[in-house]
């Protein structure tokens, strides 16, 4: 149980990091972008890092409850070894991804009758999706 407690203390610290990282991040993007001139990026910036940021400062929270309640820590444990969640988490991702896949496949051809510029960007995204599955699945592959 030691060894799962300074795993979720090493996730704690990386959402710290990642929070401050992320703010310097947004800083950084509206001065040398000029995002304070354009209020759609200024807007979509904001939006975007806020959500981060209370996301990330929500999970923290959480982390740092389960770190000093023994219980909680147990049934995180639990719940992250358990076999039969994994086996869900599995079936869910493989589903998941062939859903979305398909899905974009057909935006792709419906949008292409009303503007090529979305089509090839949403055929784009499901090409790189697709990518992305072929390499982790490569990966888990040789590593499993």
């Amino acid at each position: 149980m030691e060894k799962f407690r300074i795993k979720v203390q090493r996730r704690s610290r990386s959402c710290i990091v990642f929070a401050l990282l992320s703010m310097a991040l947004f800083i950084g993007l509206m001065l040398f972008t000029k995002g304070i001139e354009n209020d759609y990026f200024s807007g979509l910036l904001l939006g975007f890092f806020s959500g981060l940021e209370l996301w990330n400062i929500i999970h923290l929270c959480s982390l740092l409850k389960i770190l000093s309640d023994e219980k909680l820590l147990k049934e995180l444990y639990i719940k992250e070894t358990d076999e039969r969640n994994r086996s869900i988490m599995c079936e869910t991702s493989r589903t998941a991804i062939f859903v979305i896949t398909v899905t974009c496949a057909l935006a792709a051809l419906i949008s292409g009758f009303f503007s090529i510029t979305v089509s090839i960007t949403i055929a784009a995204v499901m090409l790189c999706g697709a990518l992305i599955f072929a390499v982790i699945h490569k990966y888990y592959s040789k590593t499993m």
